[in-house]
């Protein structure tokens, strides 16, 4: 077996999922590398206090530069227009360029390469270039989002859907507050958001056999004359003209049922994407590439709980994604003037029917599942609850058995 300073480990993709698992995976000492092909889409994404705070303690010194100020966030849904609370905005191709500034602050290589094959062998996985340029590899880290390899078996899919993204420019000063809004509309829902420096953006997010069509000049119509058509958008529409070309790209929930193999495991949206109206984009990426790294040290370090490990990254991934996905279906729900449209219907109805938040949680039992302790994946006795199914191990750094254990005799789980 190699020692971590001699293991070699190649993460595929730039984006923050690529970026904190290479960077979790140095700071354990393995030999960390980054191939990607940067992405030129400089699309606008909202992201949460949570998501921030993530980043925050991974020391991302320059990404942190490129997320704005809170900034308010109100909702147009049902007919009734409401404050939400607030968000952050980060603008993607400013944003991955400052992550790259703080992968080299950590003194990672990064290779700018189009990945055109990787290929897993009994000892080790091979990837080849568009350059010519071949790595020979010990473990793989997928983080290539959307643009990894996908097969219609290897994924579960929610309803189909389509982004339709525009950038607009204003020269406007009276303009510069910054806001974000979200609105539904018969066909989808828009998002607008102004970052207060000049640049807007606007999403439509739509069935993906929306009669809009594919051609390009059709979905700008389409989206150019929705937007200028919005009255909750009318102090601002008199003021902006379209900036750039319009990008449609997919915005399918998917969720990968195979994201660990011998020496292969996936990240970000390569292992899960939801829905965009959760606006969980970023959290859901990280929320796989905070725990990636400990797989990785137990399935390459103790080959004993290499199922184990992925058990629990399986279990973890799953869980949250539906979660998500459940909480954009009540979202829908909360439409009510449109659900005869098939693009309200579908969403309502997906993924299934249970809640998403128990009203009240409530101890299930005890039982030994796989946690994180350290920088491995091992097993322990955790207190299993309706609104954490995986069991809970440790409250205030102590473990919950101990913490729970008169609810837990009063219940007779314990004596």
């Amino acid at each position: 077996m190699k020692s971590q300073l001699d293991t070699e480990i190649a993460v595929l993709g730039c984006g923050p999922a690529g970026i904190a698992t290479a960077l979790g995976l140095a700071k354990m000492g393995y030999k960390v590398c980054v191939i990607a092909n940067v992405r030129s889409h400089n699309v606008t994404e909202g992201i949460s206090e949570r998501v921030y705070q993530a980043l925050s303690h991974l020391g991302l010194t320059h990404t942190l530069k490129e997320i704005s100020s809170p900034i308010p966030r109100s909702v147009s849904w049902n007919g009734v227009h409401s404050a939400a609370n607030t968000e952050r905005l980060i603008r993607r191709l400013s944003f991955d360029t400052a992550l790259l500034k703080d992968l080299a602050d950590a003194k990672i290589p990064f290779y700018n390469e189009t990945i055109i094959n990787v290929e897993e062998r009994e000892t080790s996985c091979h990837i080849l270039c568009k350059s010519g340029k071949n790595f020979r590899i010990d473990f793989v880290v997928e983080a290539r989002g959307r643009a990894a390899p996908l097969t219609k078996k290897s994924h579960i899919r929610g309803v189909d859907s389509l982004s339709i993204c525009q950038n607009w420019k204003t020269s406007n000063t009276q303009l510069m507050s910054p806001e974000a809004i979200a609105i539904s509309i018969e066909s989808g829902w828009l998002w607008f958001a102004n970052n207060g420096k000049g640049n807007i953006f606007t999403q439509v997010s739509v069935s993906a056999k929306s009669k809009t069509g594919s051609a390009k000049e059709k979905l700008s119509t389409f989206i150019n004359k929705l937007v200028l058509s919005r009255p909750e958008l009318g102090h601002i529409t008199p003021y902006i003209e379209p900036e750039g070309k319009v990008l449609a790209r997919s915005s399918t929930p998917l969720f990968n049922k195979y994201p660990t193999k011998n020496r292969y495991l996936c990240v970000g949206d390569a292992a899960m994407s939801g829905d965009p109206l959760s606006g969980s984009g970023i959290f859901l990426s990280l929320s796989a590439a905070l725990i990636a790294p400990i797989v990785i040290n137990t399935i390459l370090n103790k080959p004993q709980s290499k199922v184990l490990a992925e058990e629990f990254y399986f279990d973890r991934l799953h869980h949250l994604f539906y979660r998500f996905c459940r909480v954009g279906r009540d979202f829908y729900k909360m439409e009510s003037r449109w659900q005869e449209h098939p693009f309200w219907q579908a969403r309502s109805a997906w993924p299934d029917q249970q809640v998403a938040h128990q009203e009240k949680d409530r101890i299930i039992g005890i039982a030994k599942r796989p946690v994180v302790n350290g920088d491995f994946i091992e097993e322990k006795e955790v207190v299993i609850t309706s609104e954490q199914p995986l069991g809970i191990w440790k409250i205030n750094n102590k473990n919950a058995t101990d913490v729970l254990s008169v609810q837990l005799k009063e219940l007779n789980f314990i004596k």
